[in-house]
């Protein structure tokens, strides 16, 4: 038995199964797999940065000063940090035909998606600025600016995803027609 072609993607789009009754289409929804991969490299970069930037306080190890593990330990996490950036920088390319296009078209979640996307564009390019600033001062506001975008992202990310379901829940009091 031979196998059956697939149908062109838009027979196949025609054919998705409808919301039920009662549930929400969510046509901008990513699909667990991809979640997960997304979620779990954005914890890795928020993470190594964020211990990265703690390792750097002198404040941390006081009158001790810092062993020579924990310079080891920040090069292992600037490591682990850029290959979470290239984790993420392909992540991002395949963002926007699955779910960026789509809301922007529908004009879906617009606010919290474009100060989201231009502060992911701004950590990508001060990420850029850290190694190739022609200045130690372009470097050095290259870094605040890093390690400040960096630290709210986990907060623009959930106002982002907060804004979308807020308004896509069901209203149980709006009278059915």
């Amino acid at each position: 038995m031979r196998p059956q072609p697939l149908a062109p993607l838009r027979d196949r789009k025609k054919n998705r199964q409808p919301a039920t009754p009662g549930q929400v289409a969510r046509p901008f929804a990513l699909p667990l797999g991809y979640k997960l991969i997304l979620f779990l490299t954005l914890a890795l970069l928020w993470m190594s940065g964020m211990l990265w930037v703690l390792f750097q306080d002198p404040r941390v190890f006081g009158a001790v000063g810092r062993p020579e593990s924990v310079d080891a330990a920040r090069s292992m996490l600037l490591a682990l940090h850029g290959l979470g950036a290239f984790l993420f920088l392909a992540l991002l390319g395949s963002l926007f035909p699955l779910h960026i296009a789509k809301a922007w078209r529908a004009k879906e979640n617009l606010p919290s998606g474009v100060i989201l996307l231009g502060s992911v564009l701004l950590l990508v390019l001060t990420g850029y600025a850290l190694y190739y600033a022609g200045s130690e001062t372009g470097r050095r506001l290259a870094s605040r600016s890093h390690i400040w975008l960096g630290g709210v992202m986990p907060l623009l990310l959930a106002w982002h995803a907060w804004g979308y379901r807020r308004r896509k829940k069901p209203n149980p009091q709006a009278p059915e027609s």
